[in-house]
Order: structure tokens, then C-alpha cells, then sequence
């Protein structure tokens, strides 16, 4: 019922997305003649996040005496990349966390610390650059204004309280037998804690994860921006810099493949803040999410060819 409903979802989108490209197609047309300088940048932008997010499991892995090639690693990243672009609600972990287990030997329980590891630090340095450019950004406090604002202090002051207290001891060892669904909740949750307070008890890592996400953060600011020129439009420094944070916590709802939809309606929701209109959202969407596809498709590739050239 869920799959349907999720399908459903993702179809109207892409409906509404036809109509309004075919409404307004002279806003459009420039989309024909994009400097290819700026899809390069675009694609650097997204190859350079595939490396990053595959470095950032690698990192998170020695953890868990877990050994990780760089090759394999851009590998996993890959998958997930692929995975989030075709199903939905973050359905690439799911994939990523089968590849794993078989080619790893990484349990389920540590492969969500890992991937709630992941979360919490991108969420936590998204949310404060967020705030940073929401105070830096001079305009009227509107219902778009402060509604964003909350949102960023209540995902930063989660992801702070996570990152320096993690959970009490007492709930660390919480055990039960309820099979309902909020026992089975409070067990998954209990089980992520357990494997994130091992990897904030290693400050190294911690700083190795922020310096990957401070990297990432540069890489999508590097698409953002040639993205938003592509379609026609320049916004100021701190505009900009919201608009690559937004893109990036549209993963809390990422309800459709590759947040197809969610993401520009955050976009669209705050658009009055960032300083763009609905049209140029839509355009730099469309370039964005062409070369990511292209980009996947290379790395596909790429992973092929190196598999050839080792079984020579």
C-alpha cells in the first residue's frame, strides 16, 4: 500500500512538472544554449560527492574493524547514489546496506549507526551554516523566514544534544521483548545509539567526518551555483548558500526517487528568502538533475572498466 501510494505520489509530480515545463516553455528555452563550462562544474561538483560520501563509510567502517578500498568505497557510493535516484524514501540505504552485508560482512544494526553517523554530522553543520546565512540575509520576517529559521535551530539543537551527550547509559542497555510498534522502534532507535556513541567516543574520526562534510558542503555549493546560473539567475553569497542547504536536508523528506518534487517545493516555500522565482527553480533543477543522471551513468561505467582491467 505504501509502494502504491509512494508511486502515486512520484507520478502526479512528474505530471505536474510536464505541465508546468510545457506552460512555460519560453522560460525554458535558454536551458538549449547552457555554457558547457557550467555543466563541467556541475558534474566536478557531483562526481566530487560521490568520492566523499564513499570516503565517509570507509572512514566510519574502521570503527567497526571494517577495511574499505577507495575503489570499493566509491563503489558503495555509487550504489546508494543510484538507489536514491530510482526509489523512494532513501530506498539506495536499503540497497547499500544488502551490499554490504554480503561483501562486508557489516551487520545491519552497525551499517544504521553508520548511516545515522552520516545523518546527524550533515545535519548538524547543514543546520548551522543554515542559521548563519538566514541571520546574514537582510529581509522582513516573514512566515517563510521564520518557519525555516525554526526548523534549522530544532534539527540543530537535536543533532548537537546528539553529538556531545548520545543517549544515558540507562537507555543504551534498554532490552525488550515487545514486538509492537513502538517497541521495535525504541530497539532500532536504541540500537543506532549504541553504534554512534562508539564513533563519537573517537574525536579523530569526528573530525575526519566534518572535514568530508565541510568538502561535500563545497561541492554542492559549487553545483548550486552553476546550476541557478545555467538557468539565468544569480543570487546574492548567503542566498546561494541557503539554497545548497536546503538542497541538502530535503533528505529528511526524501518521500519520492531522488526527492523528485520535495526538494523544489522546499525550494518554491522559500524562494521569497533565497531570492528566485518558481521558473529558475525548475530550470536549475532540471540541469541538476540531468548530470547527476549522466554522472551515475559514467561511474557505472567507470566501476565496470576497472572490474575488466582486474580480471585481465
Amino acid at each position: 500500500m505504501q509502494k502504491k501510494g509512494t508511486a502515486l505520489l512520484t507520478g502526479l509530480i512528474l505530471i505536474i512538472f510536464l505541465w508546468y515545463f510545457v506552460a512555460h516553455i519560453e522560460d525554458f528555452k535558454s536551458l538549449l544554449s547552457v555554457d558547457p563550462l557550467y555543466l563541467f562544474f556541475i558534474a566536478l561538483g557531483h562526481w566530487t560527492i560521490l568520492f566523499m560520501n564513499g570516503l565517509f563509510l570507509k572512514t566510519v567502517l574502521k570503527i567497526f574493524d571494517k577495511k574499505m578500498t577507495i575503489a570499493e568505497s566509491f563503489h558503495s557510493s555509487l550504489i546508494t547514489a543510484t538507489g536514491n535516484l530510482f526509489l523512494p524514501a532513501g530506498g539506495g540505504s536499503g540497497v547499500q546496506a544488502v551490499f554490504l552485508k554480503k561483501s562486508h560482512d557489516l551487520s545491519y544494526k552497525n551499517f544504521l549507526s553508520a548511516l545515522s553517523g552520516n545523518y546527524v554530522i550533515v545535519f548538524l553543520f547543514s543546520s548551522l551554516i543554515g542559521i548563519i546565512a538566514l541571520l546574514s540575509i537582510y529581509t522582513p520576517l516573514t512566515f517563510e523566514y521564520v518557519t525555516v529559521f525554526i526548523v534549522f535551530c530544532l534539527v540543530f539543537t537535536v543533532t548537537l544534544c546528539l553529538t556531545i551527550f548520545g543517549l544515558p547509559n540507562q537507555m543504551l542497555k534498554y532490552e525488550s521483548n515487545n514486538k509492537s510498534l513502538v517497541g521495535k522502534f525504541l530497539m532500532n532507535v536504541v540500537n543506532v545509539m549504541q553504534g554512534w556513541s562508539l564513533i563519537t567516543r573517537n574525536k579523530k574520526i569526528i573530525l575526519i567526518l566534518t572535514l568530508l562534510t565541510a568538502i561535500n558542503f563545497l561541492a554542492l555549493l559549487l553545483i548550486s551555483h552553476f546550476s541557478l546560473l545555467g538557468a539565468g539567475v544569480q543570487v546574492s553569497f548567503w542566498g546561494l548558500v541557503l539554497y545548497a542547504v536546503l538542497g541538502g536536508m530535503s533528505l529528511l523528506a526524501n518521500l519520492t526517487p531522488g526527492a523528485l518534487g520535495i526538494k523544489e517545493a522546499i525550494y518554491i516555500f522559500s524562494s521569497t528568502v533565497i531570492g528566485i522565482t518558481t521558473p529558475q527553480i525548475v530550470g536549475a533543477a532540471i540541469l541538476d538533475r540531468g548530470v547527476r543522471y549522466i554522472i551515475i551513468l559514467f561511474g557505472w561505467a567507470w566501476v565496470k572498466t576497472i572490474r575488466l582491467y582486474k580480471d585481465r
